[in-house]
């Protein structure tokens, strides 16, 4: 075997045993997502307040990747979950996202209409959509039906 595919091989193997610990884990895991009002648009975006608390008596971790922004929202569009396009400036250090037992974090995240499709930034036109807030692939929310007003058509 080359060294590069025992490196390769390494990194699978490490990444299916982070995944499983975390799933494993994931029961004591509770996300929840409120806002102030349920309108956004290009004239002003909702604020989303999502809150993740562990109350298992393990720790829980969902990912890996920026110690700013560890949630991110979900938006149900045709059918399919979009990941939310917000403006939050992350930092840009890499560590595990999780909680530790009893602990809890909150993050704010502004969402004006925008989600991802196929990689690019696409604005939804006019109507009432599904967000979801999620810690990783892990645990997601309870849906808030959010309109979204202005200029998608």
């Amino acid at each position: 075997m080359t060294r590069n595919r025992w490196i390769l091989s390494l990194m699978t193997t490490a990444a299916a045993l982070l995944q499983g610990c975390a799933a494993a884990n994931s029961e004591g895991l509770h996300v929840t997502a409120s806002a102030e009002r349920l309108t956004t648009g290009a004239e002003e975006s909702v604020v989303v307040e999502v809150v993740a608390r562990n109350t298992a008596a393990e720790p829980v971790v969902w990912g890996h990747g920026s110690s700013g922004c560890q949630m991110h929202l979900l938006v149900r569009v045709d059918g399919r979950d979009r990941k939310a396009v917000d403006a939050r400036v992350c930092t840009m250090d890499y560590v595990a996202q999780g909680l530790d037992p009893g602990e809890s974090r909150s993050e704010r995240i502004p969402w004006d209409g925008r989600v991802l499709v196929d990689g690019s930034e696409k604005v939804l036109p006019r109507g009432e959509y599904e967000l979801r807030a999620a810690a990783g692939d892990l645990e997601t929310s309870d849906a808030l039906l959010i309109r979204v007003e202005g200029s998608g058509d």
